[in-house]
């Protein structure tokens, strides 16, 4: 009998700390930086449900993602941000993204994304993640930090952050969106502390300065104006 009632209580605790769905809520989000494998928690007023890190065998493949109630949109989640963690600076990016920044005090800043995904089964879906992508570099895949908030939707955001099937290629264009300029992507490289940039005219080469052979060691990006569009020229 006694067995019976021990049972029943961690069913019952269970039903408590796991939605009806299937999926356990939470309002702390943590998130890991590659740089380091420093931790940022970000506290949340709402329980957010169906916290997935992605794809744990191939990381490439996917970012985290989680869900909240209809009621709680983007806006709702930055303002909770805002009021819930007094470290961290979050900026609302658009209609679709907050940026995250957990400023350290050697100067050095990590930084995150939520994005809006859909709405889907009367629940809002998000995805959250570090800035950074991959690329390939004498067929490794190396990662870098990236303001991809920076891009534009149509057509970066669908293909590495929502299918992901592919890695930034050297030589190739990217469009970015309209009111985004160079200057943009040097103050998110000069601000962020892991990096130092050289500009030359409508080029900056961005050499890391940090010590994780998983990251690419130096990029260059070339800004064409006329095109709206960034090329990364090379990776090391």
């Amino acid at each position: 009998m006694k067995k019976n009632f021990l049972t029943l209580i961690v069913v019952l605790f269970l039903f408590l700390i796991v939605g009806c769905d299937g999926t356990s809520s939470t309002n702390e989000l943590k998130l890991k930086s590659e740089v380091d494998n420093h931790t940022t928690t970000i506290k949340l007023e709402t329980k957010v449900k169906g916290f997935n890190r992605g794809d744990i065998l191939q990381p490439e493949l996917g970012k985290a993602t989680f869900t909240t109630p209809v009621t709680i949109t983007i806006d709702s989640l930055f303002d909770e941000i805002i009021k819930e963690n007094n470290t961290l600076e979050v900026e609302l990016f658009s209609s679709d993204y907050i940026i995250i920044y957990e400023p350290e005090d050697n100067g050095n800043v990590y930084s995150y994304f939520i994005r809006f995904i859909e709405l889907k089964g009367n629940r809002n879906h998000f995805q959250i993640g570090e800035l950074r992508l991959f690329t390939k570099v004498s067929e490794e895949n190396k990662l870098l930090l990236f303001p991809f908030h920076l891009m534009d939707d149509q057509t970066f955001t669908k293909e590495y952050l929502e299918n992901s099937a592919d890695l930034i290629q050297s030589l190739s264009s990217y469009k970015i969106k309209v009111d985004i300029e160079l200057v943009d992507f040097i103050e998110y490289y000069n601000l962020s502390g892991w990096y130092e940039i050289e500009q030359n005219n409508n080029e900056i080469v961005i050499k890391k300065t940090f010590t994780n052979e998983n990251f690419v060691d130096e990029f260059i990006i070339k800004f064409n104006k006329p095109e709206h569009t960034i090329i990364f020229l090379s990776f090391q």
